[in-house]
């Protein structure tokens, strides 16, 4: 089995956001991936991060959503069976993104 990195971005340009509510809008952007992709599992979705939760990374603030991306997909993120990252983004928000199970 293989595997795909997948992302979501919420919205916060600012950095309002708490931990609570960055994991609350990340459960329902996998929840969104679960609609569109189904719950079937191997989908190379969020959908397949639904209940495994997000860590949220604050040490470093990211100026395009691309390092963002590289970023997750390559430091801080090798597990496809297990939760997904988030790292900041200047002026965007908050990147979600992760290895995910095809």
């Amino acid at each position: 089995m293989g595997s795909n990195y997948d992302y979501k971005i919420i919205a916060d340009p600012s950095a309002e956001l708490t931990d609570k509510q960055i994991r609350e809008r990340a459960e329902q952007a996998f929840r969104q991936s679960e609609q569109a992709y189904g719950n079937v599992g191997y989908t190379g979705s969020l959908a397949e991060k639904v209940g495994l939760g997000v860590a949220i990374h604050r040490e470093k603030i990211f100026d395009t959503i691309r390092e963002a991306n590289e970023h997750i997909s390559e430091v801080i993120d090798g597990d496809k069976w297990d939760y997904a990252d988030a790292v900041f983004v200047k002026g965007k928000g908050w990147v979600v993104g992760g290895w995910c199970p095809t």
